[in-house]
């Protein structure tokens, strides 16, 4: 294990990085991580913060014929998100998908992947930790051939939402934890026999929120939805709650709670981002645009509220594209962009021990990336 941490923005040129920042955390953002080798693609991936401190996930990608081939899989531990160590990572190889890394409710960590068996079969697998160094199999009770897009956990438990790709029962659907550990089935996201889409969910103080979109048989239209629980099992619908649908226009709607309000994000066709704002989850109203300059080459969002504050990327997760930039704001409203002294992707979001930490990817060449990690205080 090594000690990884700089203060500098520049990769490095072969090996990691390892210098400590001497300085403490002021209210600007400081660099405390950089790795790479300089001849690959690190990409953050995850960010989770539990009771032992922060830990993050990355990957490494290396190119050659038939694109981009992830290599290694990399864990990184800090205490106060400062000094980061990296930790051997629990699952053995690279063919195991990482499906996510969330906490529990009593801040474990927990690591979700698939492994492929039988052709297109996928069991679902996962660890529990204590400490971020030491693990042990998790029984979840989650079903096999699940694809993860979004864990969240709030006053009233945890939500999880996943797409089933089991012939016998496909598409979306929720499940609903009270500890963040076992799971059970609350609702089958089905609507007829329309085509049902959802990327993001949140769980807030006062409950749960699903945004998705709906598509027609034959895709000649669509139509965006909100589903609100206050327990994780009872959920009141919501149709085209945003805006006006565009039937050539058909991003996916994105959703974080802000205390008991909530906050919705779809792009436009010119480039910022509009926002809508809900006091239940169900009744929506316009309420400002992301000044995000496009046009969007590609929508895979990192949106969350950490602290009194929401964070919000059009890019990041398992391997970014596209524009840069990450903005914040107090109310959904008014967004101002990050200066973290580079164009980075968030991997993630988390605070704790009195700090905000963002893991991110930040593209040096075409092609060549290296990870790192910046702190500012939560005060």
């Amino acid at each position: 294990m090594s000690a990884l941490s700089s203060p500098a923005a520049s990769p490095p040129s072969g090996a990691p990085t390892t210098a400590i920042p001497s300085s403490a955390v002021g209210d600007a953002w400081q660099r405390v991580l950089t790795f790479g080798d300089g001849e690959s693609f690190e990409v953050a991936r995850e960010l989770v913060h539990g009771d032992g401190g922060f830990l993050a996930v990355s990957q490494r990608f290396v190119g050659g014929e038939g694109g981009p081939r992830l290599t290694v899989r990399s864990m990184w531990l800090s205490a106060d998100g400062q000094t980061w160590d990296e930790v051997e990572y629990p699952v053995q190889g690279t063919e195991p998908w990482l499906q996510a890394l969330t906490t529990t409710v009593d801040g474990e960590y927990v690591i979700i992947y698939g492994v492929a068996i039988e052709g297109q079969h996928t069991l679902t697998e996962a660890m529990v930790s204590t400490d971020g160094r030491t693990w042990e199999p998790l029984e979840t009770a989650l079903p096999d051939d699940l694809g993860i897009v979004s864990i969240d956990c709030g006053g009233r438990g945890c939500l999880l939402v996943a797409n089933r790709n089991a012939v016998e029962s496909p598409g979306p659907a929720a499940w609903y934890s009270t500890d963040g550990e076992t799971w059970e089935l609350a609702y089958e996201l089905r609507d007829g026999d329309r085509w049902v889409t959802v990327i993001d969910a949140g769980a807030g103080d006062e409950g749960f929120v699903i945004a998705g979109t709906s598509t027609a048989s034959d895709s000649s239209s669509h139509e965006y939805f909100t589903l609100a629980s206050a327990d994780g099992r009872s959920w009141v619908p919501s149709r085209s709650p945003f805006v006006e649908e565009d039937p050539t226009y058909r991003p996916d709607p994105v959703v974080a709670s802000l205390g008991p309000s909530w906050v919705a994000a779809l792009p436009t066709r010119e480039g910022p981002i509009d926002t809508w704002r809900s006091e239940n989850g169900i009744d929506w109203a316009p309420a400002g645009q992301v000044p995000f300059e496009g046009p969007l080459s590609s929508w895979t969002p990192v949106f969350r509220a950490i602290g009194d504050l929401l964070y919000f990327s059009v890019n990041g997760g398992a391997y970014p594209g596209g524009t840069p930039g990450i903005w914040t704001s107090a109310d959904g409203a008014t967004w101002d962009e990050l200066d973290l002294g580079a164009d980075a992707h968030p991997g993630g979001v988390a605070t704790g021990d009195g700090v905000n930490v963002i893991a991110g990817t930040e593209t040096v060449v075409e092609g060549f990336s290296v990870i790192g990690a910046w702190v500012s205080s939560a005060d």
